[in-house]
């Protein structure tokens, strides 16, 4: 009768181990950076305008705290292509200075679970080899800038508003 009991302890302790394990939250991942521009993440401790590793890029990147500066900046060089040129789990304020130009292999832009604000004096060419040029799964709004997003479905992709303000788009897909 004792051999019962414990048994039944047991197979109680372990039924009620496997469903909290179960009914955890997934899905965010502690290593998965804020931010990353050709691969490389510029979050914390990022140099403000440090230049990009030259096996991912050219030009000066700053990031502070969901603002980021792209100056002059090419990704990929020649050779291989991020997953995303710059991408991003934060709302993102994107600072466009000179000529840019990003590209993925799938997004150009994009900001997951999040959103994206780009403006200033720059031109911003962003391509996307599979999805968009520049994709948020929340909102894109364009303050200023000359923008030109390509991508073989969607030069921008938003699933929440595109608000245009200002600057001069293109949007191709």
């Amino acid at each position: 009768m004792k051999a019962k009991r414990l048994l039944g302890l047991v197979l109680s302790a372990v039924i009620c181990m496997t469903t909290a394990v179960c009914v955890m939250p997934t899905g965010v991942r502690a290593e998965d950076p804020v931010v990353k521009v050709g691969g490389e993440e510029v979050t914390t401790g990022y140099e403000n305008g440090k230049g990009l590793p030259t096996n991912i890029g050219t030009g000066k990147v700053t990031y502070s705290a969901g603002n980021l500066t792209l100056n002059d900046v090419t990704v990929p060089k020649a050779g291989s292509l991020p997953s995303d040129g710059v991408r991003s789990y934060t709302n993102l304020k994107v600072n466009i200075a000179g000529e840019n130009t990003i590209t993925g292999n799938y997004y150009g832009l994009i900001t997951y679970n999040s959103s994206v604000t780009l403006e200033g004096n720059g031109t911003l060419n962003a391509t996307g080899n599979s999805f968009g040029g520049i994709g948020a799964a929340n909102n894109i709004t364009i303050n200023s800038g000359t923008i030109h997003a390509t991508g073989v479905q969607y030069g921008l992709d938003a699933s929440g508003t595109i608000t245009i303000t200002g600057g001069s788009v293109i949007a191709e897909g």
